[in-house]
């Protein structure tokens, strides 16, 4: 997931929080989760080289207060370079936003430091 699928990591990310003790209902999710890579095993990321050559593209969005227990939002950050993903987290904020302005600042800050990295590389 860390490598080739984008799209699995905010599932897992979500399901690992509850590895300690899993209920029913996780452990449905996990199915579900399977199931999905079952049916999505031929996809992949493929690269273009002459697809807007030289420009790094980021993105970001945040959930507000989306994990129940803590009331904390969720980041997540893209980066795009030759039409395809190149990096990308899903993780719960280090603080608990009081806006969804606010998570989405937190977010476009951890998008910045991300995409600086690449820049500067």
């Amino acid at each position: 997931m860390v490598g080739t699928r984008p799209d699995l990591a905010y599932s897992v990310g979500f399901l690992s929080r509850s590895l300690e003790n899993p209920t029913r209902e996780d452990i449905t999710r996990v199915k579900r989760v399977f199931r999905y890579i079952s049916g999505t095993l031929d996809l992949g990321i493929e690269y273009r080289k002459d697809f807007k050559e030289g420009i790094l593209e980021c993105f970001s969005d945040a959930d507000f207060g989306g994990c129940k227990s803590t009331g904390r939002s969720t980041s997540e950050v893209v980066i795009i370079y030759a039409g395809r993903a190149i990096s990308w987290l899903s993780q719960r904020q280090a603080m608990v936003a009081t806006s969804t302005t606010e998570a989405e600042i937190v977010a476009v800050n951890e998008t910045t430091i991300c995409c600086a990295d690449y820049a500067m590389e």
